[in-house]
């Protein structure tokens, strides 16, 4: 084998783009991209709907995006009313944090696989609103 056979330049093909078969093809898959879904972090959470604690507590996937933490994006097997207050309890291994959020987005999942999975966006309040008391 000679060092000819292993050079790469050597199999490069040239390429009409303008073919009407390869911009067909371009056309149909235009709407394709690589779905990065499996290269996040997820991290199992709790989620209460309301601001109290006493509301039972039911399962959601907190998947972490890398982006702020203000808006969140939770996978559940139950759908939210958007600007539904909500509170998430997340474990840590020394500590429990709880995160007061409001429900920006509910849509079913769309992907393969998704069957019963909602797409939750929430974005966390810093501070719960305070209720008027009248005199």
């Amino acid at each position: 084998m000679s060092n000819k056979d292993l050079d790469p330049m050597q199999q490069l093909v040239d390429v009409d783009w303008d073919t009407p078969e390869l911009q067909e093809l371009l056309r149909k898959t235009a709407h394709l991209h690589i779905d990065k879904r499996d290269l996040v972090n997820k991290r199992t959470v709790l989620l209460k709907q309301g601001w109290h604690t006493s509301a039972a507590p039911r399962p959601a996937i907190w998947v972490d995006t890398g982006r702020a933490e203000e808006q969140r994006v939770l996978l559940t097997q139950y759908s939210l009313e958007p600007g539904d207050p909500v509170m998430l309890e997340i474990r840590r291994p020394n500590r429990t944090e709880f995160v007061d959020a409001e429900v920006l987005s509910c849509r079913k999942g769309q992907r393969i696989g998704d069957d019963g999975i909602w797409v939750l966006i929430v974005r966390e309040i810093k501070s719960r609103p305070t209720l008027a008391t009248s005199r």
